[in-house]
């Protein structure tokens, strides 16, 4: 599993060549990592080459399949029985659904399939681990279920960022439509058999790190001018393509790509203004998938993506979401280092939004200091009003105290105080449900903020807390999209 996430890390990182590159020449074993004795016979498999035809052939994948058999798929002759597998557990879980526990039902099988896996090293009584000792069953099997979700979480996230794979509601991975004749390529032209383990070392370096090989479409400059073409008329190109060479060719597609994703998700955000009742119900059912913790671990992302949509619904002021969008307009990944998740400017004013999946001790030094920074450079360099709303699935007292107290203080670097209003996640939603069927002015908002900082003052006098602040601040902010006409 470490050689697997090697090599789908080496391929997002080629700058020429595109994703999935090092993986599909890649295999275990290999001259570089030799069979034991214990494993013997147990690995001949390009990991991402076959997880990328298990996509194809199934149309998805979730996040549980790809956990409990895809990552468990070591030999590609193998590779029907995983396919079946995944099909009778999808059966399994329409013949639970509305019975029993969904989640039960995939904790169960997980435990089973691994624990079948591991049978001969339970049997013998190996179950001793590297970092921790553990001395019964139970405990070796908690600590193999709780890495190999470690390892799942980098593969679901990368094989969503190679371009080829697009996600929906942070829980299935598919193929892009528009990639596909790519993915159709890659899987009938790679060879699925790995190179012997015995080959001669310097044949595998000039085999391994050979940056031509494996020869792929998008190296094919008709195929790279036809993509680019079927662009046209919505978009132009300045220069003669067949002036171009093959690395200019693949930057134009790369441009015109991200220029796609990017007029998607403005086409999203379109379609979200107009309210219907259907795209409610989905962002509602998304928050609630993400409470329930039903979105893989990739929570985070997936509540920064559907909060910019709630706030994009129900509000008319220009509101960016900084996360980084795949084919479809989903989120490949969170907002960079430096910058608020949601940014909303409304002409007289802006709204800098934040969430968080964070809790306790961790929420507080991770988001308490780093939320006021962002919010306060954009005031910083702003001759309007600014202030920020931080939203937590459960916030911790110590930083409703924190933006408490940066409301009080004139802060210099940060030209005046720093409103932050801090709310759980159950009552942004009840807010969203009221705001989602009336219509909330630019004007309604600002009022939320000139009342936090009014009330942040007057409970400092009144020698009250921070508790009277934030109880006073929320009942204003129910009340007030309660009461839009």
């Amino acid at each position: 599993m470490c050689r697997f996430l090697l090599c789908i890390l080496r391929a997002v990182v080629c700058p020429v060549r595109p994703s999935f590159v090092a993986d599909l020449v890649t295999y275990v074993t290999s001259p570089l990592h030799h069979e034991t004795a214990q494993n013997k016979g147990r690995f001949y498999i390009k990991p991402f080459l076959e997880i990328l035809r298990l996509i194809n052939i199934l149309q998805y994948l979730t996040y549980d399949e790809l956990t409990i058999f895809g990552m468990s798929m070591t030999d590609y002759r193998n590779f029907q029985v995983t396919v079946d597998a995944i099909r009778q557990y999808r059966r399994d879980r329409e013949s639970t659904r509305g019975k029993k526990s969904l989640k039960k039902l995939s904790d169960d099988t997980k435990y089973a399939h691994y624990r079948a896996i591991y049978a001969d090293m339970i049997t013998a009584g190996n179950i001793a681990t590297r970092e921790s000792k553990t001395t019964s069953e139970s405990q070796f099997m908690k600590k193999k279920l709780a890495n190999l979700s470690d390892y799942t979480d980098a593969v679901f996230r990368i094989l969503h960022q190679s371009g080829l794979i697009v996600m929906s509601a942070g829980r299935t991975l598919s193929i892009s439509p528009v990639r596909q004749r790519e993915v159709s390529y890659i899987l009938t032209q790679i060879e699925r058999k790995p190179m012997p383990e015995d080959m001669d070392r310097s044949q595998f370096d000039k085999y391994m790190f050979n940056p031509e090989l494996p020869i792929l479409l998008n190296d094919n400059r008709a195929s790279l001018q036809s993509d680019i073409v079927s662009f046209k008329p919505s978009t132009s190109i300045d220069r003669d393509l067949d002036g171009m060479n093959t690395y200019e060719l693949k930057s134009v597609l790369a441009k015109l790509r991200r220029r796609q994703r990017e007029d998607r998700v403005t086409a999203q955000a379109n379609r979200l203004k107009e309210r219907r009742d259907e795209d409610i119900q989905n962002i509602l059912a998304v928050f609630k998938h993400i409470s329930d913790k039903e979105v893989g671990r990739d929570g985070p992302l997936m509540l920064e993506w559907n909060m910019w949509r709630a706030i994009t619904m129900i509000d008319h002021g220009d509101i960016k979401g900084n996360f980084v969008p795949d084919d479809n307009g989903m989120p490949i990944s969170t907002a960079g280092g430096g910058q608020g998740d949601i940014v909303g400017n409304y002409g007289d004013f802006q709204m800098i939004v934040e969430v968080t999946l964070s809790t306790g001790k961790r929420q507080y030094d991770m988001e308490s200091e780093p939320v006021t920074r962002h919010v306060g450079e954009v005031q910083s360099k702003s001759d309007k009003p600014v202030f920020g709303m931080f939203v937590a699935q459960n916030l911790t007292p110590t930083v409703v105290n924190y933006f408490w107290t940066t409301n009080l203080l004139n802060h210099k670097v940060y030209n005046g105080s720093v409103d932050i209003i801090p709310m759980n996640l159950d009552t942004f939603v009840t807010f969203f449900k009221a705001a989602s069927h009336k219509v909330l002015d630019a004007s309604d908002l600002l009022s939320i903020h000139q009342y936090s900082t009014k009330i942040a003052r007057e409970t400092a006098l009144a020698g009250q807390t921070e508790d009277d602040w934030h109880r006073k601040v929320l009942d204003y902010v129910l009340h007030e999209v309660a009461c839009v006409e």
